[in-house]
């Protein structure tokens, strides 16, 4: 297994008003990650899948299979937990936001993050904003 170098954590994401599409789902996976592991897990989490991987926190809404695949080598099972989370609030501010969204939220043994995240991104895209 490669040896991976944790330094400091890095700062947790800025709390900002998020703009873009883009900008919101980054902001809702962090505050999922956060929720589920911690602050500084979440540090060392992204720090894991830049050093060993390349992928940094603002690439993630870009790059969701990759995404999903990583928690899942480092989770295991446990990172359904986390997809779960992530889609559970995604669903909550889309809610928020928007009563005419007709996307759904189901809590099944099978989901899929990247193509629920996908299928906002359809839907939301136009409107590009997740909640006020």
């Amino acid at each position: 297994m490669d040896e991976v170098t944790i330094k400091k954590p890095a700062k947790r994401l800025e709390k900002k008003v998020p703009e873009t599409l883009q900008e919101q789902l980054l902001q809702v996976v962090d505050d999922s990650l956060t929720e589920v592991l911690g602050s500084d897990a979440t540090q060392i989490t992204y720090r894991l899948f830049e050093q060993k991987h390349n992928l940094k926190p603002k690439d993630i809404p870009n790059n969701l299979e990759r995404f999903q695949y990583m928690l899942r080598e480092v989770f295991g099972t446990g990172a359904l937990l986390i997809e779960k989370k992530i889609m559970e609030n995604i669903y909550t501010q889309m809610r928020g936001a928007n009563k005419k969204i007709s996307i759904k939220y189901y809590d099944e043994v099978q989901f899929n993050l990247s193509n629920y995240i996908n299928d906002i991104k359809t839907v939301a895209a136009p409107k590009s904003r997740l909640a006020a």
